[in-house]
């Protein structure tokens, strides 16, 4: 038995049956993101670029990579 299957079993026993394990799918449209479900607010509420202009902000980068964007991405120069 796995430490993680150990830590499933004691997350899972405690949470009540009428408490959906996929709430994003459940309350799809009154949901609002993890931070929100948690209590902590980690998500923001952003209004993005439309696509076009995000695409070409992303094209003025030279990222050559899905691996240079997610470097990118983490450092947080986005916002």
């Amino acid at each position: 038995m796995s430490v993680i299957y150990n830590v499933m079993i004691i997350m899972t026993e405690d949470k009540p049956a009428d408490i959906p394990n996929n709430p994003e799918r459940t309350y799809k449209k009154e949901w609002k993101g993890w931070g929100n479900w948690l209590g902590t607010e980690l998500t923001k509420n952003i209004e993005y670029r439309g696509f076009e202009e995000a695409r070409k902000f992303v094209h003025s980068l030279g990222l050559k990579s899905k691996t240079e964007w997610d470097a990118y991405s983490r450092t947080g120069k986005m916002f």
